[in-house]
């Protein structure tokens, strides 16, 4: 079962606010999407059914279906995780023996649910529990039983050393079975899948005995690697992932604080703790990154999928430490690009970025003609622009304008309309609200005039340029936007316009401030021009994509 959780805060207490009102670009920061599997809830004790594994050479219970969900169906010469265990290589978060008569007095061995006699062990059923979360009532219930409730009554009294070969029974059914089980944690899905590139085609290559050797030795020396880089991260992780997974399944009342609380209690977490672990999985996911680039294994790439994940779940608890977003984003520890660590933002695909990015490179295009004048696209100006309510839509349509007319989809036909008019209707519609809610401020209620006055209210804030350019707009904006007549040429009357003893820079802005109207105008009441619009090549569509981003540009700058 998956349960996907459009914003993941059920409840959450003042001490762990995440989403500011009055804070755009930490709200936006926040939005995104997070699955949840109900075999998290056992992530910490993935059982191997190792009481069946006497009689069977495939991979099986929680931890096989967790290989198999990441490609791993089988390993070259029959090779099984009860023999890893067994070997040492894989080293169960818990291993117990259960009492021989338990299996025999399981009458239906191994079908559930058990048919026994009076005198069965029901305690030592919970070998095989399944977790309810639906039941949770207490804030304690989501810590996983073997590390709550069943600690001592069963863990404690069947906890045991593993054995270097397990012994086997015979059922009065016939079957074979061992009287113990094996628990690994996650992570271990992981260890395999480091190395799994390496042995997959193996079987069919070789079928000596000496191979087998052979991979089970690589294998434990990987093993040994693996888990001295990254068994604390996963450890500590594995405590968080357990309790928000039963959190979310559950239907108890409790803030995410009261839960990362609990959580601390447990893992000892703390910042430097989780920026450590951060850096680690990073440096992790950049090696499968590039192994992946190399060979192209499924296998480590579906493992890897996991992985980003499991890094989020860290950035999820530096978020519950009040570290805001940006500066967890922004910190050149795990996000300055390198070879050894694949940055953050860019691995859990974190939009603002990519828009900023989007803003600077293609914004720089647009706005070629006014750099000389002071005017660019800058990280910078970016940055003061998205503190501005509503130029999140805008910047929004701006980024998927422009990733779609750069598709690079090779598929040879498509019937797939553009989406160019809705973008620019969208842009222009938030260019006015974003020139409004930047002089709000000052303005008061004021900023809610229509736009010849608002436009008009402004003159006092501008210096003597940006003044007589918006003088000379408010006194044609009846005459040049106007488009009763529904003219062929949208932008003919403004064309036309030329003031006398106007410098090239007053011209130009000028006339980008009324296309803006004009377009706001069309957006608004017509259509006639949307086939024109509505294509790559649409000069038109240039035309005021052009004015709008100078519009904002030239005002922005006069707030300075």
């Amino acid at each position: 079962m998956v349960l996907v959780a459009m914003v993941i805060w059920k409840s959450i207490d003042t001490a762990h606010q995440f989403l500011y009102s009055d804070n755009y670009m930490a709200a936006f920061l926040e939005a995104r999407k997070v699955k949840y599997s109900t075999t998290e809830l056992d992530c910490r004790y993935l059982n191997i059914n190792l009481p069946l594994s006497a009689s069977s050479t495939t991979n099986s219970g929680r931890f096989g279906a967790e290989l198999k969900n990441i490609g791993i169906v089988s390993y070259p010469f029959g090779i099984t995780a009860a023999e890893l265990v067994s070997s040492g290589i894989l080293k169960p978060a818990l291993y117990v023996e259960l009492p021989q008569s338990y299996f025999e007095l399981w009458q239906n061995f191994p079908e559930l649910p058990e048919i026994s006699s009076d005198n069965f062990d029901n305690e030592v059923g919970m070998y095989h529990l399944e977790i309810v979360p639906q039941t949770f009532k207490e804030l304690s219930d989501v810590i996983h039983p073997y590390d709550g409730g069943l600690k001592q009554s069963f863990v404690e009294n069947h906890h045991a050393e593993v054995p270097s070969d397990f012994v086997k029974h015979i059922h009065n059914n016939g079957r074979n079975f061992i009287a113990a089980e094996a628990y690994l944690p996650y992570w271990h899905t992981y260890l395999l899948a480091d190395s799994f590139y390496l042995y997959r085609h193996t079987a069919s290559l070789f079928s000596s005995k000496e191979a087998r050797n052979k991979i089970l030795e690589n294998l434990r020396k990987k093993a040994v690697r693996f888990c001295e880089r990254y068994e604390k991260a996963f450890e500590r992780l594995s405590w968080y992932k357990t309790v928000v997974s039963g959190w979310h399944f559950s239907t108890i009342n409790f803030t995410h604080g009261e839960i990362f609380s609990l959580v601390q209690r447990f893992s000892g977490v703390n910042v430097e703790l989780l920026e450590r672990d951060l850096k680690c999985l990073l440096e992790l996911d950049a090696e499968w990154a590039n192994q992946i680039s190399k060979d192209g294994c499924v296998v480590l790439q579906k493992a890897r999928n996991n992985l980003t994940k499991d890094i989020y779940l860290i950035y999820e608890q530096l978020r519950l430490f009040d570290r805001p977003a940006k500066s967890i984003f922004e910190n050149p520890e795990y996000n300055v690009g390198s070879p050894s660590l694949t940055p953050l933002h860019e691995l859990l695909n974190v939009e603002y970025y990519s828009f900023k990015q989007s803003f600077v490179s293609y914004g720089n295009f647009y706005c070629a003609e006014i750099k000389c004048w002071g005017y660019d696209c800058s990280e910078d100006i970016y940055d003061k622009l998205y503190q501005v309510k509503g130029f999140d839509a805008w910047i929004r349509s701006f980024h998927d304008l422009h990733q779609s007319l750069n598709n690079t989809d090779t598929q040879s036909a498509t019937f797939k309309q553009n989406r160019i008019v809705d973008m620019l209707i969208v842009m222009s519609v938030r260019t006015e609200v974003v020139l409004r809610e930047m002089f709000r401020p000052k303005l008061q209620g004021q900023s809610d005039e229509p736009i010849v006055d608002f436009l008009k209210k402004l003159k006092p804030e501008l210096d003597c340029f940006e003044k007589t350019v918006l003088e000379t707009c408010c006194s044609e904006i009846k005459t040049r936007t106007k488009l009763n007549n529904r003219p062929d040429q949208l932008f003919k009357e403004i064309d036309n316009l030329a003031p006398r003893n106007w410098s090239k820079q007053k011209l130009f802005f000028l006339r980008a401030i009324l296309k803006f109207i004009t377009a706001r105008n069309y957006f608004a009441h017509h259509a006639y021009k949307d086939a024109d619009l509505n294509i790559q090549t649409s000069q038109l569509a240039a035309e005021i994509l052009n004015s709008l981003l100078a519009t904002l540009l030239f005002f922005e700058k006069s707030r300075l």
